[in-house]
């Protein structure tokens, strides 16, 4: 499949998945008094914007007190903290304006090589209309400055820029440590001086915003980890874990739920070490694909952003915009691949609501297309791998 067919799938089935759930949630919400629970495919009306709100409430001393809403890392809370400069409204604008104006520069840039009516249809569709950006614009959570941040970096990765790129990353990691993982690239690459600017980059911009922040190093950095507690346990083993998610620890948690609603915290410490053990064979294997066969941009990125999506014991659905990164990539690869119709019909699934029947269809659905596409590409990267060789 060429790339301009690439891009036509993805907007046709990308734009029907959302005309679906639209007008899905739009019949089966009508009857509902409250509005919520089948109403809309994205978090609670009342909730709207709160992810940033709530981050601005506590922005004068983040690390004040213990709240599991505070286990953000510290040079997140100093984002947080420039943009509190002005009111809440005023930052949660400010905020909101520069993602969109990020998300629709990127899709622009990354579609400049097709036909001008594709290229309009395919901005609007991949930088406004689908589920990623929806979700995270109706959360205003801080994740889209680590989405830009990461975005950035493995730009300039493949423009082999990689002291510029090593510097985008580490402040994607002090954002936040899971875009780490894209240090594997650095790795590859024979790049290990960068790997290592990166990490001690993101280390002093880490250690210098516990400092910096009211309390000072000591106070913050104890505070952090009991709010990263209580954080743990209102959503990775309590009751609020589930909702708008899409790691497979979520699937597991619903499964035993409806088996046992109290096994998790009747054997908590059975069910987080068997899962970590599961997550690390898995991560064996996707890391044995990505070094061994994987030599296209977009595999290579598609490996690491279902890892990093799929197999932490939290992944709320605004991190389905690290999706993005593979998918762009994939559209402007030439070569067809046998798998191609696999390939777009689940970037598509991805980008599209999947809370049908009830709101945690998705919990269920979101993992299994997460883990096919892992799966197909490290399939489809071992056998170009050997027929290369042969």
């Amino acid at each position: 499949m060429q790339s301009l067919q690439k891009l036509k799938t993805i907007i046709a089935l990308t734009l029907a998945g959302m005309a679906l759930a639209a007008g899905y949630h739009a019949f089966i919400g009508a009857g509902e008094p409250a509005g919520y629970q089948y109403g809309t495919f994205l978090f609670s009306p009342h909730d709207r914007y709160n992810d940033f709100i709530n981050e601005h409430k506590y922005s004068k001393d983040p690390y004040g007190k213990i709240k599991f809403t505070n286990a953000h890392f510290p040079f997140l809370k100093q984002a947080v903290r420039l943009l509190a400069r002005a009111d809440a409204e005023t930052g949660l604008f400010v905020l909101l304006m520069l993602f969109a104006a990020a998300m629709l520069g990127y899709a622009a840039f990354s579609l400049k090589r097709f036909p001008l009516p594709w290229r309009i249809a395919g901005i609007i569709t991949l930088g406004i209309l689908n589920y990623p950006v929806l979700f995270a614009f109706d959360r205003a959570h801080l994740e889209i400055i680590v989405f830009s941040a990461l975005v950035l970096s493995v730009g300039l990765l493949n423009a082999r820029r990689y002291a510029a790129s090593a510097a985008a990353l580490a402040i994607a990691m002090a954002l936040n440590p899971l875009p780490a993982i894209f240090l594997l690239l650095f790795v590859k690459r024979r790049q290990y001086r960068c790997a290592l600017l990166a990490l001690a980059l993101a280390a002093a911009l880490t250690a210098g915003s516990y400092a910096l922040l009211p309390g000072g190093f000591a106070r913050n950095w104890h505070n952090h980890r009991l709010c990263l507690d209580a954080y743990c346990q209102q959503y990775v083993t309590g009751p609020i874990g589930l909702l708008c998610r899409h790691s497979l620890f979520g699937a597991v948690r619903t499964v035993l739920r409806a088996f046992s609603p109290d096994f998790l915290r009747n054997h908590t410490a059975l069910v987080l070490n068997s899962y970590l053990l599961a997550v690390m064979a898995i991560f064996g294997a996707a890391m044995l694909g990505f070094f061994k066969y994987a030599r296209q941009v977009w595999m290579e990125l598609a490996i690491l952003v279902c890892c990093m999506t799929l197999l932490p014991y939290l992944s709320a659905d605004y991190r389905l915009l690290y999706f993005f990164i593979p998918l762009f990539y994939y559209i402007n690869t030439d070569p067809p691949d046998p798998l191609d119709d696999v390939f777009c019909m689940l970037f598509a699934l991805i980008l599209v609501p999947k809370a049908y029947i009830n709101q945690f269809t998705s919990v269920m659905l979101s993992p299994l297309i997460i883990g096919l596409l892992l799966v197909f590409v490290l399939q489809a990267a071992r056998q170009q791998a050997l027929h290369n060789a042969n």
